[in-house]
């Protein structure tokens, strides 16, 4: 009986030890295969895998991307948008103003009743006080107010327009205020009056050269024999350098006869 048992119970043994380890199922195994395939492939793509590009890959980029936007303008053009500087507004806005000032100084003076010296004087003050202009300016401001009004106007010929400023310079209505603004106990200096006048005289001549350069030695006498202008101030605007050179030319033979005059008179003081 225990021969024949001995058989059975060492078979049952196995089976029991058999049964203990779980069997590879088909499921199981396609598992493991699907493990062992994603750790390969993970293996495969870490080998893969190209490494980090150097760093002279970058460059090469930059390189592309500039050679495919548009070149820079050379510095040569650049140059060139600054070698013609715009024209400053400041002087076409300082003869703008000029012209309102002298536009407003004639008006008053074209008012009715027409306006005492004292009352030109007091205009003309006031205006080159709200304007800013310097005191040696005032006698240069009425002399533009009036002579330039003329030009203004015009006339037939050039010889009509240069007869009418002449005229207008020994008017008056012109000489009266002039005498005041230069030589009233008020007044500014003398020599840098003149000097202002002088200059504002040239610019009005160079408004119309044409018909004025002529009238200059006539205009020019015609203030030096009211005591507007004196000998000294004609001479010495006459050979200072620069500006005016025209209207200087044109006034050569009034300055010419000045000088000789000056010469008559040293003469007869050294023989007196």
């Amino acid at each position: 009986m225990t021969g024949l048992l001995a058989p059975l119970l060492a078979s049952v043994t196995h089976a029991s030890h058999t049964s203990s380890t779980p069997p590879h199922t088909p499921s199981s195994e396609k598992k493991e295969k699907k493990e062992k395939r994603s750790s390969a492939a993970a293996e495969d793509e870490e080998e893969e895998t190209p490494r980090e590009a150097p760093s002279s890959s970058a460059p090469r980029g930059e390189a592309a991307a500039a050679a495919a936007a548009p070149a820079p303008k050379p510095a040569k053009e650049k140059k060139s948008k600054l070698v013609a500087p715009a024209p400053e507004p400041e002087d076409e806005d300082e003869d703008e103003g000029d012209e309102a000032v002298e536009g407003a100084l004639r008006d008053f003076l074209a008012s009715e009743p027409p306006p005492s010296t004292e009352a030109v004087v007091a205009e003309v003050r006031r205006l080159q006080v709200s304007t800013a202009r310097p005191p040696a300016e005032r006698a240069a401001l009425f002399a533009r107010a009036v002579l330039g009004g003329v030009v203004a106007a015009g006339a037939a010929t050039d010889a009509h327009l240069a007869a009418a400023t002449v005229a207008a310079a020994k008017a008056p209505r012109t000489l009266g205020p002039l005498r005041a603004l230069l030589y009233a106990k008020e007044a500014p200096a003398l020599a840098p009056s003149q000097e202002a006048l002088l200059a504002a005289l040239a610019a009005l001549v160079a408004r119309a050269p044409e018909a004025l350069l002529r009238a200059t030695p006539p205009l020019l006498q015609a203030l030096y024999e009211a005591d507007i202008l004196e000998e000294e101030a004609i001479l010495a605007w006459a050979a200072a350098a620069g500006g005016a050179t025209a209207v200087k030319a044109a006034a050569g033979p009034f300055v010419e006869w000045l000088q000789s005059a000056e010469e008559d008179e040293e003469e007869e003081e050294e023989e007196e």
